[in-house]
């Protein structure tokens, strides 16, 4: 009896092992964002000079100070705002200090977000270990204002979330094509407290 508690004994300290060691090899991450935005000096000497866009260099140094605190997938930081850089290229919607709809939106012109993904990317040395960080289509449309001469009746109006989410998925598309492997879309409960819009 004694030698078979032993042997029960020894086995729950094997599974408390097995255990131990998988929780040590987790991956650590970055939630989204790591905000070291360049200063307004240094993008006038960017403006008046030339020579690398103070956005990639802190772009660059988001990553290295991921790295160096030891963070294994790591993200480009966000260092712009990304609906204000998504909104940027979309048709119906203007940006001047803040985002507003203006009217129905359209196929984005351009995809926005690979280019810091990429610096990123090269940053880390694998883009492997680089996370892409995205908004929900909620947040998004809680990021902006609806004008009277937009169709949309509302930040939660169905057709707008709809469309948003379009927008939402060529970037995403972009992304994969610039060999993005993982990528966040950041949708925080209290933005979709409004779900039961769709059940009407």
């Amino acid at each position: 009896m004694g030698s078979l508690l032993l042997y029960i004994g020894l086995i729950e300290i094997q599974n408390n092992y097995k255990a131990y060691l998988q929780v040590r090899s987790m991956l650590t991450a970055n939630l989204s964002g790591y905000p070291k935005r360049p200063d307004l000096e240094s993008i006038r000497k960017y403006l008046d000079v030339g020579g690398e866009n103070p956005f990639t260099t802190s772009v660059k140094n988001a990553v290295q100070g991921q790295i160096e605190a030891k963070i294994d997938i790591v993200t480009d930081g966000q260092i712009r705002d990304p609906v204000s850089l998504i909104a940027y290229n979309v048709p119906g919607m203007a940006t001047d200090g803040s985002v507003s709809i203006e009217g129905k939106l359209g196929a984005p012109r351009r995809p926005m977000m690979a280019l810091d993904f990429l610096t990123a990317a090269a940053e880390c040395g694998d883009a492997r270990l680089v996370k892409a960080v995205l908004p929900g289509p909620f947040s998004f449309a809680q990021s902006c204002q609806v004008t009277t001469k937009s169709p949309y009746s509302s930040n939660c109006d169905v057709d707008l979330l709809f469309d948003i989410a379009s927008i939402i998925r060529f970037e995403i598309e972009a992304l994969k094509d610039n060999n993005a492997r993982m990528i966040q879309i950041v949708e925080p409960i209290e933005s979709v407290k409004d779900i039961d819009i769709f059940l009407e």
